[in-house]
């Protein structure tokens, strides 16, 4: 975490440096997340080509905000299962630029936080209940590109590993690590302030 801090900084003080600002919307599936759908937000630094080096170096910080459905606890447990996830993450990528402008990059790692509220539906509490998840969130294993238009499409993946969980009804306990939850986006939106 604390080098792609660093690779954040560097992007930001580089004169070779570009910045865009990306809004979208997004729909999914996954483990766990059976189906995610909402939108978010990225702001994107990314190292200009230059003439001896067309590799590009590409740090963005994204704030995703998802609602959830859990298809998994309905089908083992018969339970309906929706919430609300707030993503808060990091990411270092490589990419290029093709001759046409557009910007095409490759998510390398990433790391951030998942925080998830949702509400239970179960036979033995038909008033429901909520609880609160909050896990370590790594993204990797995605692309990117940005349009010259400023059109903007990607497909990113995310991973969270709940480190806590405060205490459902239907277990007596809270729990801590609980099972991971992989999830698969499709991203498309709209790109501010690349330099075209």
């Amino acid at each position: 975490m604390k080098k792609i801090f660093i690779i954040f900084v560097l992007l930001c003080g580089n004169s070779y440096a570009e910045s865009s600002f990306k809004v979208y919307g997004m729909g999914g599936t996954g483990h766990s997340a059976g189906l995610s759908y909402g939108g978010g937000i990225t702001y994107t630094w990314n190292t200009i080509p230059q003439e001896n080096k067309k590799l590009i170096h590409v740090a963005d910080l994204n704030i995703f905000l998802l609602g959830v459905q859990d298809f998994e606890h309905k089908k083992y447990f018969n339970i309906t299962d929706p919430g609300f996830q707030f993503n808060f993450f990091l990411t270092y990528g490589l990419g290029f630029k093709t001759k046409n402008n557009i910007l095409i990059s490759f998510d390398v790692i990433g790391m951030g936080i998942n925080v998830t509220a949702r509400d239970n539906v179960f036979l033995g509490d038909p008033g429901g209940s909520t609880y609160t998840k909050i896990g370590t969130l790594f993204n990797t294993l995605g692309v990117q590109l940005t349009m010259p238009n400023g059109f903007y499409f990607a497909w990113r993946n995310t991973f969270t590993g709940f480190n806590w969980r405060s205490t459902e009804v239907y277990r007596e306990t809270t729990s801590i690590a609980d099972a991971g939850e992989f999830k698969t986006l499709l991203i498309f939106g709209y790109s501010f302030g690349l330099d075209r």
